[in-house]
């Protein structure tokens, strides 16, 4: 499931200049940088002051634009879908941003209050060159500081203890999009889908079905995400390459050997293998291939002594070789044929030929089911 923001556009009369505007975007940015706020500010007095009359008659004429977004929800057509919680699409509240094409903010809108038809004005605007970001249910403390240009909006980030199973009833999921459009005189029209930042990870059949010689007594106790990204940025594609990890085995070493991610209880849940597919996580987006890629690991005994089984999430062997993209549903069923080679640190891969993992893809687009094999 994803939305679409419909953008209606028609003319006004105001008595601006864009060129005014965009330095005072530039002095307001340069204020957060550096002591230099008196000095731009005397230089745009008195450009203001050395414009001719003339000049000043063809600002008070300039045509102008408002804007009226309207969200509307839309299957993906790209891939299969399926049905989202109503949680995961709800509407929290929606921040609108217009800027100029050379990157400065024009106007913004910002509310928690969507009306019946559903419908956003934004109005100011002048016509021309816009690229219009939509950020929906931003989490307290969004923005970090003013987005002044494009530029702050892109350095914005999210963390992933605000996109969680326990805070989504509250805040819904962070979605995003964004669009370019020249807005001309009359009525202008546009389409801005915005989609998920998390993808979705649900576990689903677990089978032991151990190989001859495999004797010992296999339990499984509980399904981890491991090596999950911290952070995301809004926009779109939404990685980031650097940050910490997370992860949800509550350790910080195995045997001497440190665990690498952070420990959080929201990406970890109890599992059996015959109730578990009610466990599932939101992760960031991750296309890292190494020893970053984000993993899910089972947690099990064997004759009595703790084993992990980790894989990579969708990677080339288990699943379509896309890793994690935003705003997918992977569903992970798992086969154990040799629960005695399972490893004894959660972040440690052990025999691929022990495990066979199939992910298979789920309103959210979905990527094909994984499979992983033991």
């Amino acid at each position: 499931m994803s939305y679409f923001v419909s953008i209606f556009a028609s003319n006004i009369n105001l008595y601006k200049h864009e060129l005014y505007k965009t330095l005072i975007y530039k002095l307001i940015k340069s204020m957060r940088k550096n002591f230099l706020f008196f000095a731009l500010l005397a230089n745009v007095l008195l450009f203001a002051v050395s414009c001719s009359s003339s000049e000043n008659e063809i600002i008070q004429t300039e045509e102008k634009a408002s804007i009226s977004i309207k969200l509307e929800g839309q299957d993906l057509g790209t891939r299969a879908t399926t049905a989202a919680l109503p949680e995961e699409n709800a509407v929290k509240n929606v921040s609108v941003y217009v800027f100029f094409s050379n990157g400065l903010l024009e106007s913004s809108v910002t509310t928690s209050t969507i009306p019946a038809n559903n419908e956003i004005a934004v109005d100011d605007l002048t016509t021309g060159g816009k690229k219009i970001a939509v950020v929906v249910n931003a989490p307290a403390g969004f923005p970090t500081s003013p987005i002044l240009e494009y530029s702050d909006l892109e350095g914005e980030l999210i963390d992933l203890d605000t996109q969680t199973t326990s805070t989504i009833g509250t805040n819904g999921l962070l979605m995003s999009g964004e669009t370019t459009h020249t807005l001309t005189t009359g009525a202008n029209t546009l389409n801005i889908p915005v989609y998920r930042v998390v993808a979705k990870i649900q576990l689903g059949s677990v089978t032991v079905a151990p190989v001859t010689g495999q004797t010992g007594t296999f339990t499984l106790t509980s399904v981890h995400i491991m090596k999950a990204k911290s952070t995301a940025t809004v926009g779109v594609p939404s990685i980031l390459t650097s940050g910490d990890l997370y992860g949800g085995v509550n350790l910080t070493s195995v045997d001497g050997k440190n665990i690498v991610s952070i420990y959080r209880d929201y990406l970890t849940k109890s599992a059996s293998v015959s109730d578990n597919n009610t466990a599932y996580f939101y992760v960031f987006p991750n296309d890292a291939t190494g020893t970053d890629a984000t993993l899910m690991t089972l947690e099990g005994t064997y004759n009595g002594e703790t084993v992990y089984f980790p894989f990579v999430i969708n990677d080339s062997h288990t699943g379509d070789g896309t890793y994690i993209v935003r705003n997918t549903f992977h569903k992970v069923n798992v086969v154990i044929n040799k629960p005695a080679a399972g490893a004894t640190h959660p972040e440690e891969f052990v025999d691929p030929a022990t495990l066979t993992v199939t992910i298979e893809p789920q309103d959210w687009e979905t990527v094909p089911e994984q499979g992983v094999k033991w």
